[in-house]
């Protein structure tokens, strides 16, 4: 749907409906509208970049509610915690990526091994035939991301950016009539 289409299926009203604190409201149907927009973008990259061989990471991401507090208005996005490993990347022991230092990991309930062990088998890669099974092969490759780490693939910066603020802004400002403040927040810091 385009800014346009989005606009004109809302029924504006007035400035106070368009602003009222309601689900329903011209603002919050735009804000989800958007949101999603920029969701959809989000699972583009991430396929484009071919990072997402369970489709956990892509299906995880979800929009927040519409948040009203004073004279701010916020809406955010969701994405399951080992994103930014794969965005921002990992610093190994023996090679720097740049990463950022993520500090203890989020226990999932499965290990790094068996993460490993999955990753592999919905990737499909077939096993070397320098390994006897794929529970040896899963722990060379352990050992290696523990050594080099792992590069970052910045599908989100591939979407969120400042090119993305100007598409938002305009169809909120034009819905509003009046000047706005966007602030994309770090989502890692």
């Amino acid at each position: 749907m385009t800014e346009g289409e989005i606009l004109q299926s809302l029924n504006a009203g007035n400035v106070k409906s368009i602003l009222n604190n309601k689900a329903n409201s011209p603002l919050s149907l735009l804000l989800q509208e958007l949101t999603q927009g920029v969701i959809d973008d989000l699972r583009k990259a991430i396929s484009t970049r071919g990072i997402d061989a369970s489709r956990n990471l892509s299906q995880g991401i979800k929009p927040t509610k519409t948040i009203y507090s004073g004279k701010a208005v916020s809406v955010g996005i969701e994405m399951d915690f080992y994103w930014k490993f794969v965005n921002y990347g990992v610093n190994g022991t023996e090679v720097s990526h740049g990463a950022p230092n993520w500090g203890s990991v989020q226990n999932t309930g499965v290990s790094f091994h068996d993460s490993i062990k999955n990753w592999v088998a919905q990737k499909g890669i077939a096993l070397p035939d320098s390994f006897g099974s794929y529970d040896s092969f899963a722990w060379a490759i352990q050992t290696s991301v523990k050594r080099k780490g792992q590069k970052p693939k910045p599908f989100f910066e591939d979407v969120v950016n400042e090119s993305l603020v100007a598409v938002l802004k305009a169809p909120i400002q034009r819905l509003l009539g009046k000047s706005i403040k966007l602030n994309i927040i770090s989502p890692w810091q």
